[in-house]
């Protein structure tokens, strides 16, 4: 099925839903688990954050970072 075909599908069973049950009807589209709606950003924020887990140790500390551990007031570096 098409897009556009989909669509008139949709709005026709939309036509057929009684109007006090289309709200939550839209509502449990929305919510279902049997749906997997989720907005442009959320998908995009989701390739990032694939992207960042596979350049990233798994320990998730890079060799460049520098550990800083506080010793009564002092500062000592960790290496």
């Amino acid at each position: 099925m098409d897009l556009e075909s989909a669509k008139t599908a949709f709005t026709e069973l939309l036509g057929n839903v009684q109007p006090n049950a289309l709200a939550p009807f839209l509502k449990w589209i929305k919510d279902s688990d049997q749906f997997d709606v989720k907005e442009a950003a959320e998908v995009t924020l989701q390739s990032i954050a694939g992207d960042i887990r596979e350049l990233v140790p798994f320990e998730a500390v890079l060799p460049s970072e520098k550990t800083y551990i506080p010793v009564a007031g002092m500062v000592r570096l960790q290496t």
